[in-house]
């Protein structure tokens, strides 16, 4: 024998985001912010990986 489904047992979705609400978002720039273009070269990273790994 099933049991009726109840309001509250339904999948509850995320309500969705109109470009109106986006519109009012500030864009400056947020502190910790992942910037592809602000990234070392790979030899850079090599220098200070191995840097960190001296000083231990």
């Amino acid at each position: 024998m099933k049991k009726s489904s109840s309001s509250t047992s339904r999948k509850q979705t995320k309500p969705k985001v109109r470009k109106e609400y986006l519109k009012n978002i500030s864009g400056g720039r947020g502190r910790g912010v992942f910037i592809p273009e602000d990234l070392p070269d790979p030899d850079e990273i090599r220098r200070i990986v191995d840097e960190h790994f001296k000083r231990q």
